[in-house]
């Protein structure tokens, strides 16, 4: 549910701001991909800047995930 999903968003955004790790690098992962419709799936996406789709299932996203973490990581 996207409402839940946005609730969810907010409450970890204000703890990381209270942390001070808001400038920390993050990646949004769209977990399990393969079990939710489409439509959710682009309203989730519109929430979160460039997140990576994952299927563990069918196998996808995971290079992906792997390019982004190694380049915030400089290597």
């Amino acid at each position: 549910d996207v409402k839940t999903f946005s609730e969810k968003k907010m409450i970890c955004d204000n703890m990381l701001k209270q942390i001070k790790a808001n400038s920390i690098p993050m990646f949004y992962i769209l977990n399990k991909v393969d079990k939710i419709n489409e439509n959710e799936i682009n309203n989730k996406k519109e929430l979160v800047e460039n997140p990576v789709e994952v299927s563990a299932l069918y196998r996808t996203g995971i290079n992906e995930l792997k390019r982004k973490i190694r380049q915030a990581l400089g290597t």
